[in-house]
Order: structure tokens, then sequence, then C-alpha cells
């Protein structure tokens, strides 16, 4: 354990939200608190850059759901034809340049070399709740075509020689742009081999769930933040920036806001750490919002909490790993809470 400093930290923010007396009498023990941290979108190079730099000094592991369209730029961008628009139109833009291109194939590759996981954000970012089987289906293939041909479009050099082969076998998770999923969304995943979506909410206790399709169901949380006890935030960066300002940016409140999200973000924390310890799922994007306050507030967050001993900071990837285990698929067909969890993770030990 970190020492009582950080205890206190635990205590004081979970009787912030939920009141005196909601803190269990234990702390440390021998099975595993899993958390997933994410972040959505793979445009700003700095923030690759930043994001890489942070997990090597907390020695912890990310999941980048990237976006297809920053592997196309101006003038080849009518490679990519979203379901219900002309070719060429993307809700996020495009790449600058072929060398922005090549640079962001860079930091991709190194996020692999470290043990990062690559996951499909989709293309175009639009919402895709009304999308048929056969659009969703469109947009994977996008997906997959363009990141696969991502040196030959763009002609560059320098393209490992087993690329296709690693997007292929990396690529098995997915969010959906604006959480938007469907049951047409749901049935394409099956079918083509996707293993977790991330693109639910739920609960902050809630099990982890495997669908009868064998895909595992990863929530983003509703969680406690500000004053009120009431549960009212997912565990998203933009949500905060939403509850916050509006949307809109206000750089010059950004301390406030960072205390706001790592008091919720060690709340959520707590109440799993001290209770059933059902994995914690938190996604950011590839944006500084107000000021940065958020990606300080998440460098906080992981600083505290990743180095406990009984605490990994994992990829989804490795999640699921645990979940899939041999060990597992005899004991629990369908929901994992906590305590299956941990179970399992003392097991593999």
């Amino acid at each position: 354990m970190r020492g009582a400093a950080a205890v206190a930290v635990l205590f004081v923010s979970m009787v912030w939200s939920f009141g005196a007396g909601a803190l269990p009498p234990h702390a440390e023990r021998d099975p595993v608190q899993y958390i997933a941290i994410s972040f959505d979108g793979s445009r700003s190079l700095e923030i690759w850059e930043a994001t890489r730099a942070f997990a090597r000094k907390a020695d912890i592991k990310f999941t980048y759901f990237l976006s297809c369209t920053y592997f196309l730029h101006r003038e080849n961008r009518k490679l990519y034809k979203a379901p219900g628009h002309s070719a060429g139109r993307s809700g996020i833009g495009f790449a600058p340049s072929a060398d922005n291109i090549k640079a962001r194939l860079d930091q991709l590759n190194l996020a692999l070399a470290e043990g990062h996981e690559l996951g499909s954000h989709a293309c175009g970012h639009y919402d895709g709740r009304p999308w048929s089987e056969a659009q969703w289906r469109q947009e994977f293939d996008s997906f997959t075509s363009i990141l696969k041909n991502a040196y030959a479009n763009n002609g560059l050099a320098g393209e490992p020689e087993d690329w296709a082969e690693t997007v292929d076998a990396e690529i098995r998770g997915f969010r959906a742009p604006f959480l938007a999923r469907s049951a047409a969304m749901d049935k394409v995943m099956a079918k083509l081999g996707f293993r977790y979506d991330a693109s639910r909410i739920g609960h902050w206790d809630a099990p982890v769930q495997r669908r009868d399709d064998g895909v595992w169901n990863f929530n983003l949380a509703v969680i406690p933040e500000g004053r009120s006890s009431k549960p009212v935030v997912t565990s998203m960066d933009y949500n905060f920036y939403v509850r916050h300002s509006h949307a809109r940016p206000r750089p010059d409140r950004a301390a406030e806001f960072r205390d706001r999200m790592y008091n919720s973000y060690m709340t959520y924390f707590a109440k799993s750490y001290y209770g059933n310890r059902t994995p914690l799922h938190i996604g950011h994007h590839f944006s500084r919002w107000n000021g940065g306050a958020y990606w300080q507030a998440l460098k906080d967050f992981a600083n505290a909490v990743c180095g406990y001993e009984d605490v990994r900071c994992v990829t989804y990837r490795e999640l699921a790993d645990v979940l899939d285990s041999i060990e597992l698929a005899k004991s629990v067909p369908a929901v994992l809470d906590g305590e299956e969890i941990r179970t399992l993770s003392a097991r593999q030990k």
C-alpha cells in the first residue's frame, strides 16, 4: 500500500460523494484490481508522444482506439466513403499531409513495440445508430483497408513486412463514435471476430458481461462528480468537459476542473478497490480540453493508484486475456463480478 496519505485521499473522496461510513475495513488483498485506460482518436502527434512517455514512466499500458481518416489526407480522402455520405467526407477531417501520416504510423508502431494495444474507433466519426448491418460492415471494412494500406495509399516507405498481418491480429476491440451502438453493429462485430466492445455505459459496479455471441462488454461507468451524490458523469473526459463548461474552453478554471475529475476517479477507484473489485474503465481523447485539466487529472490518478501491488493498469486486450482464460471458460459462462475475477487472477500469479 502507498501509505496513510493515499488512503486518506480515497476516504475523503468517498465521504464527499457517498457519505460517512462508506469505506469498508479492508484494503490491500492478494487478488487484483484491474484498470483499463484508453484514448480515442489518434490525431495529435504531441499527445501520442506524451501518452507514451507517461506510460513508460508509470509502467502502465494503454489502449488506443484509432480513427482511420487520420491515415488519409486531402488528396486521397475519397478512398473513404462513409455509409450515407459522399466519398471524401468525414466528421473529424483528415490528416494534413502524407508526412503527418508517416509520423503517426511511426508513433503507432512505437506504441505497439512498447506493449500498448490498438483498437478501432471506426473512420469518419459518424453516429452509426441508424446504420444497417451492411452499412456497419462497410465502415469496418473501410477501417481495415485504409489502415492496412496506409503506407501504399500515401506513397510512404518503411512499411513493416508483417504490417497487414499486424493489423488483422491487433484490431480486435472497438469503441463506437459517440458511444452510438446498435443491434446491427453488435451482429457485425461478432461476425468479424471482435473480442470486445467498449461502447456501452453502465453503473460503476456492474459485472463484466460476455454476450451470447462471445463478445465481452467493457462498459464505461456512470460515476459521481462534483458535490452531488447523484452519479451523473460517464468515466470519459469529454463528459466532464460538457458538465464543467458546456464543452466551451475555460482554461482559466483548469485547476478546479482537474481536482473535480481527480476526486471523481479516486472515488470510482475506492468504491471498487474496497468493494468487489470490478474492473475500472476510463476513456479519454487525443485532446487537451480546458487547458489540459483532464490529462493532468488522469496522470495524477494513474500515479496515485497504478503502483499498488494489487492493481494492474492494463490494456483491454490484457483484460480480455484474463477473462478468456481456459479456467474462466470452464467456470464462468457469461457474467463476471469482481470476486470471480479476483479468484482467477490469484490462480494465474
